[in-house]
C-alpha cells in the first residue's frame, strides 16, 4: 500500500474512532457541538486533494448523533457532459463520502452534486451566497460552511473570497499538493500560452469586513436599515421587472426617488416611519447614498444617479433573503 493510502486508511480509522467516542479531532472542547455543517467541493483533476479536504473537515468538526453534515460536490457544466470526467472525479467520490461517513461513521450526511457554469465568477458569487443564506437560516446557531479551494478554477476562488465577506462562520480552505512541480514539469504548451487578450481585474484594495446588516434582519433586536433597504429594491425590482417583462438585473429601481423613498418607507417598522429622519426626504436620500457607498466594494449594485441596478449576486441572494410569502 502506498505511504499516502496508509495514512488516509489510518486517519479516517482514527477519525471513526473519536467520532463514536464522542469526541472531535481538534475541537473535542466545543461547547455546544457543531449542529450542522455545509461543505462545498468543486471537483476538478485534483481527486485526492479533495477527497482529504472532506474527510479532514468532516473528521475535525463532527459528532455522531449531534452533527448534521451536507456535503455538496460542484462539478463544471463544461467537463460534465464526459462520462469519463463524471465516473472517475464525481460519481467516484461520492460513493467515497457516503460509503465512509455514513455507512461506516454513522454520521447524518447526504452528499449531493451540482453542475455549475465554474468559469463565471458573477454567477457563482450569487450562487454561493445562496447557498448560505438558505442554509444559515434553517440552521441552528450552532453551524458551520467550509468552501473548499482545492480543485476548482480562479473564478470560483474569486467568488468564494467573495462570499466569505458576508458571513462569520465560513471558512475557504486548501488542500496543498504533498509534492511541488518543477520547471521540468510543465510542457511546452504550457508555458508558451499566453492567454486570453483581456485582463481580469481582481481586486482593488478595499477593506473588507462581514456584512451582516444586509443580511440579517435583526441585530440585537433592532432593525438593520441596510437590509431593509434592500428588502425595498429587491421588491421594487420585482414589481418592474414585471411591468417591463426585464430579468431582475437589468432593472433600474427608481430607489432615491419618490417611489423607492416610499417602498423603502413602507418596509420599515411603524415607529421609524415617524422618525424625522425617514420623513424628510433628503435626509432619507442622503443615508440611502451612504449605505450603498459603504457597499460598493461588493458589487452588489450598480448606482446610477438616483437609480440602483442589482447586479446578478444581489439577485440571488435577495431570491434567498426574501422569498415570497
Amino acid at each position: 500500500m502506498h505511504s499516502e493510502a496508509r495514512f488516509r486508511n489510518v486517519f479516517i480509522h482514527s477519525a471513526l474512532l473519536r467520532l463514536h467516542s464522542g469526541h472531535l479531532l481538534l475541537h473535542s472542547e466545543r461547547n455546544p457541538p457543531l449542529r450542522s455543517l455545509l461543505i462545498i467541493a468543486p471537483t476538478g483533476i485534483y481527486a485526492g486533494r479533495v477527497k482529504k479536504g472532506i474527510d479532514l473537515v468532516i473528521g475535525r468538526e463532527t459528532e455522531v448523533e449531534e452533527t448534521k453534515v451536507r456535503v455538496i460536490l460542484v462539478a463544471g457544466e463544461n467537463w460534465i457532459q464526459s462520462e469519463p470526467y463524471k465516473a472517475k472525479f464525481v460519481d467516484k467520490l461520492k460513493d467515497y463520502v457516503l460509503a465512509t461517513w455514513k455507512e461506516k461513521g454513522k454520521l447524518d450526511i447526504t452528499c449531493d452534486c451540482t453542475v455549475l457554469p465554474v468559469d463565471r465568477e458573477e454567477y457563482l458569487t450569487g450562487w454561493l451566497l445562496k447557498q448560505l443564506s438558505d442554509f444559515f437560516e434553517s440552521s441552528p446557531r450552532e453551524a458551520e460552511v467550509f468552501v473548499d479551494l482545492t480543485s476548482a478554477p480562479k473564478e470560483w476562488q474569486l467568488a468564494a473570497m467573495n462570499v466569505v465577506n458576508f458571513f462569520p462562520r465560513v471558512e475557504a480552505y486548501y488542500v496543498k499538493p504533498s509534492y511541488e512541480r518543477q520547471p521540468k514539469d510543465y510542457d511546452q504548451e504550457e508555458i508558451d500560452d499566453e492567454g486570453h487578450p483581456k485582463l481580469e481585474t481582481v481586486r482593488t484594495g478595499e477593506p473588507r469586513q462581514p456584512l451582516p446588516h444586509w443580511i440579517e434582519p435583526m441585530d440585537r433586536g433592532e432593525p438593520n436599515l441596510q437590509f431593509l433597504l434592500f428588502k425595498a429594491i429587491f421588491r421594487l425590482a420585482k414589481s418592474m421587472a414585471a411591468e417591463k417583462k426585464l430579468d431582475l438585473d437589468k432593472v433600474l429601481v427608481p430607489i432615491e426617488e419618490e417611489r423607492g423613498l416610499e417602498e423603502y418607507k413602507s418596509v420599515l417598522p411603524e415607529k421609524l416611519r415617524k422618525d424625522q429622519k425617514f420623513v424628510d426626504y433628503s435626509r432619507l436620500r442622503k443615508s440611502i447614498s451612504k449605505y450603498l457607498t459603504s457597499v460598493e466594494p461588493f458589487r452588489l449594485f450598480e448606482v446610477k444617479a438616483k437609480s440602483v441596478r442589482m447586479t446578478l449576486r444581489a439577485v440571488m441572494l435577495g431570491q434567498a433573503l426574501f422569498k415570497d410569502p
